[in-house]
């Protein structure tokens, strides 16, 4: 599975506070986006891109996972791998490179990854018995699309190695503002949803009523549902006279039980006499 979001930032009209929210700001932190545009790339190791080779079973019994599960290889030696390519639909530059696992002490140690970028190849290593259920750094790299470029995990390891998701943040260049540090705290409050706590979270139009003066509309602006997808809806409400559309998304989990976060709140025009 491929979720890729753009999010861009204009000034608006004062009447509208918060032009992105994500994560962060359902528990209080708000985070405007620097000028320009930012890509949040992630793959998941169900993707059809991913490629493996040698012996992987699917799993979702550790939590922290990114997705519906993940994938592990038994400890031991051999060739197993697994890859994740960079998205052909990125744009060339500079990405902060970021990977999952879920943790636990049968895991590996020195779990290696091999990152493929413009300027060659990268090894790196991870404790995986250790931060998992969080987006872990790999570094700063360059990545063209197209190129046979993206990250490979061994499965030549001292544990069990599990292979999760892999995300590009950038390009860095175009001044980038939210990264995948702030969508990962979105995961305890998708906990707190599956456990009964908010559960309008899990429609669209609920969560944007709910969060409307959050976002700088007021209590009773009309809204409605324009567009509902698995990942990403939209959100259109008027106020002060304007239209606005409100986009959002699902970055911890897709379908019905996956909350939903604003991504964005772009102005439209007049809303009319």
């Amino acid at each position: 599975m491929l979720y890729q979001n753009r999010a861009e930032w204009r000034p608006r009209a004062r009447q509208v506070h918060v032009l992105l929210v994500l994560a962060v700001a359902l528990v209080g932190l708000h985070a405007p986006v620097a000028t320009g545009w930012a890509d949040e790339l992630i793959v998941d190791d169900a993707d059809a891109a991913v490629q493996r080779s040698g012996a992987w079973e699917a799993s979702a019994t550790t939590p922290g996972f990114y997705g519906g599960g993940y994938l592990f290889h038994a400890s031991g030696h051999g060739t197993a791998t697994i890859r994740w390519p960079f998205p052909a639909g990125g744009a060339p530059g500079r990405y902060d490179v970021f990977v999952r696992w879920s943790s636990g002490p049968n895991r590996a140690s020195t779990a290696r990854y091999d990152v493929v970028d413009a300027t060659g190849a990268t090894h790196v290593t991870r404790n995986q018995q250790i931060g998992g259920g969080r987006w872990q750094a790999l570094g700063t790299f360059t990545f063209d699309p197209g190129q046979a470029q993206g990250v490979t995990l061994s499965g030549d390891a001292d544990g069990v190695v599990v292979a999760d998701a892999v995300a590009w943040v950038g390009p860095l260049d175009t001044d980038a503002g939210v990264g995948l540090t702030d969508l990962a705290a979105v995961q305890p409050l998708q906990r707190a949803v599956d456990l009964g706590d908010q559960p309008w979270r899990l429609d669209p139009l609920d969560f944007a009523r709910a969060d409307a003066t959050v976002l700088g509309f007021g209590a009773t602006d009309p809204m409605e549902l324009v567009e509902e997808k698995t990942g990403s809806s939209r959100v259109r409400a008027q106020h002060a006279g304007a239209t606005y559309e409100i986009r959002v998304i699902q970055p911890a989990r897709l379908g019905r039980t996956g909350v939903w976060v604003v991504e964005s709140v772009h102005r439209l025009g007049s809303a009319g006499p």
